[in-house]
């Protein structure tokens, strides 16, 4: 993946949007959700 260079890998905390339900007529409300999630750069 990184030519032999190795990686680091970092966790992080994501928000999105999550749990969404459509509510009468033309809306839609959702709830923030944290996640964590791995990122891996090249060094």
């Amino acid at each position: 993946m990184c030519c032999g260079r190795g990686y680091t890998t970092k966790r992080m905390k994501v928000k999105e949007r999550c749990k969404c339900k459509f509510q009468w007529c033309c809306y839609v409300e959702c709830k923030t959700c944290t996640r964590i999630a791995e990122m891996t750069t090249c060094k």
